[in-house]
Protein backbone atom coordinates (compact mmCIF):
# COMPACT_ATOMS: atom_id res chain seq x y z
CA UNK A 1 0.00 0.00 0.00
CA UNK A 2 2.95 2.36 0.96
CA UNK A 3 4.23 1.89 -2.65
CA UNK A 4 1.15 3.10 -4.01
CA UNK A 5 0.66 6.13 -2.27
CA UNK A 6 4.23 6.87 -3.04
CA UNK A 7 3.75 6.02 -7.06
CA UNK A 8 0.63 8.14 -6.58
CA UNK A 9 2.54 10.87 -5.31
CA UNK A 10 5.06 11.02 -7.83
CA UNK A 11 2.44 11.07 -10.72
CA UNK A 12 0.99 13.59 -8.68
CA UNK A 13 4.35 15.84 -8.83
CA UNK A 14 4.71 15.33 -12.93
CA UNK A 15 1.08 16.12 -13.50
CA UNK A 16 0.35 12.40 -14.12
CA UNK A 17 3.57 11.70 -16.79
CA UNK A 18 4.61 8.84 -15.71
CA UNK A 19 7.37 8.96 -18.70
CA UNK A 20 8.24 12.67 -16.87
CA UNK A 21 8.52 10.54 -13.54
CA UNK A 22 10.73 7.66 -14.88
CA UNK A 23 12.71 10.07 -16.37
CA UNK A 24 13.66 11.44 -13.15
CA UNK A 25 14.31 8.45 -11.67
CA UNK A 26 18.72 8.03 -11.85
CA UNK A 27 19.55 5.20 -13.49
CA UNK A 28 21.49 2.12 -11.21
CA UNK A 29 23.46 -0.35 -13.27
CA UNK A 30 23.42 -3.94 -11.33
CA UNK A 31 25.80 -6.60 -12.24
CA UNK A 32 25.57 -10.38 -10.45
CA UNK A 33 28.50 -13.00 -10.09
CA UNK A 34 28.09 -16.45 -8.64
CA UNK A 35 31.06 -18.08 -7.02
CA UNK A 36 31.34 -22.20 -6.03
CA UNK A 37 31.84 -22.39 -2.30
CA UNK A 38 32.03 -25.82 -0.34
CA UNK A 39 29.09 -26.05 2.36
CA UNK A 40 31.71 -26.35 5.19
CA UNK A 41 32.97 -23.18 4.77
CA UNK A 42 29.68 -20.80 3.77
CA UNK A 43 29.04 -19.94 7.57
CA UNK A 44 33.22 -19.25 8.36
CA UNK A 45 32.69 -16.66 5.10
CA UNK A 46 29.84 -14.94 6.32
CA UNK A 47 31.50 -14.72 10.07
CA UNK A 48 34.47 -13.69 8.55
CA UNK A 49 33.34 -10.73 6.49
CA UNK A 50 30.97 -9.56 9.42
CA UNK A 51 34.48 -9.01 11.63
CA UNK A 52 36.08 -7.59 8.61
CA UNK A 53 33.26 -4.90 7.86
CA UNK A 54 32.43 -3.97 11.64
CA UNK A 55 32.76 -0.23 11.74
CA UNK A 56 31.27 -0.12 7.87
CA UNK A 57 27.77 1.16 6.70
CA UNK A 58 26.06 -2.21 6.16
CA UNK A 59 23.18 -4.67 7.14
CA UNK A 60 23.47 -8.24 7.99
CA UNK A 61 20.30 -9.86 7.96
CA UNK A 62 20.77 -12.91 5.09
CA UNK A 63 24.14 -12.22 3.94
CA UNK A 64 26.47 -8.81 4.36
CA UNK A 65 25.91 -5.72 2.53
CA UNK A 66 27.54 -3.07 2.44
CA UNK A 67 26.28 -0.08 2.10
CA UNK A 68 28.52 2.91 0.28
CA UNK A 69 27.52 6.44 -0.55
CA UNK A 70 26.54 5.85 -4.18
CA UNK A 71 26.44 2.39 -4.26
CA UNK A 72 26.06 -1.47 -2.59
CA UNK A 73 27.07 -5.09 -2.87
CA UNK A 74 25.26 -7.84 -1.35
CA UNK A 75 27.42 -11.06 -0.22
CA UNK A 76 24.27 -13.65 -0.02
CA UNK A 77 24.77 -17.23 0.93
CA UNK A 78 22.60 -19.69 -1.39
CA UNK A 79 20.29 -21.63 1.62
CA UNK A 80 19.49 -24.54 -1.18
CA UNK A 81 23.24 -24.56 -3.41
CA UNK A 82 27.18 -24.69 -2.28
CA UNK A 83 27.86 -21.10 -3.67
CA UNK A 84 27.99 -17.50 -2.78
CA UNK A 85 25.75 -14.85 -4.68
CA UNK A 86 27.70 -10.87 -5.48
CA UNK A 87 25.65 -8.53 -6.22
CA UNK A 88 26.60 -4.79 -6.81
CA UNK A 89 24.55 -1.81 -7.88
CA UNK A 90 25.90 1.59 -8.57
CA UNK A 91 25.23 4.87 -10.85
CA UNK A 92 28.04 3.63 -13.45
CA UNK A 93 28.61 -0.11 -14.81
CA UNK A 94 32.13 0.44 -14.29
CA UNK A 95 31.43 0.69 -10.51
CA UNK A 96 29.21 -2.06 -10.09
CA UNK A 97 31.16 -4.58 -11.80
CA UNK A 98 34.34 -3.34 -9.66
CA UNK A 99 32.35 -3.87 -6.61
CA UNK A 100 31.59 -7.94 -7.97
CA UNK A 101 34.99 -8.55 -8.45
CA UNK A 102 36.49 -7.32 -5.11
CA UNK A 103 34.05 -9.32 -3.54
CA UNK A 104 34.42 -12.33 -5.56
CA UNK A 105 38.27 -12.15 -4.98
CA UNK A 106 37.88 -11.83 -1.06
CA UNK A 107 34.99 -14.32 -0.60
CA UNK A 108 37.78 -17.08 -2.60
CA UNK A 109 40.90 -15.77 -0.23
CA UNK A 110 38.71 -16.34 3.24
CA UNK A 111 37.46 -19.68 1.74
CA UNK A 112 41.20 -20.52 1.52
CA UNK A 113 41.64 -19.28 4.98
Amino acid sequence: MHGLVKILELLTKYDGKISDALSSMPQLHRVENQIISPWRVKGRVVRRLIEITAGQKREVVDGVRLLFEDSWVLILPDPGRPLFKIMAEAKNKQKAELLVEEYTEAVKKLQNE
